[in-house]
């Protein structure tokens, strides 16, 4: 009862990176378009940098999962 408790808490912990990455990409893409709006002769250089830095967050929620699955087999 107690390791499928901690499973499920791990579980629910791991749902923050994806949440968060959620937040950050539309943060991300905000500001992508407030750019573009602002100087239109930039897109392409503002295309790339943002398609670098959301490479940079669905990473990040890569490896929280990760982490929870390795986590999860470890426990039991």
């Amino acid at each position: 009862m107690l390791i499928s408790s901690f499973k499920l808490l791990l579980i629910g912990f791991g749902m923050f990176p994806i949440a968060f990455a959620a937040l950050g990409s539309g943060i991300l893409f905000g500001a992508y378009n407030l750019a573009v709006a602002r100087n239109p002769e930039e897109k392409d250089g503002l295309f790339s940098n943002t398609i670098m830095w959301f490479a940079l967050i669905e990473s990040f929620v890569f490896t929280g999962l990760l982490v929870v699955l390795v986590g999860c087999s470890l426990i039991s």
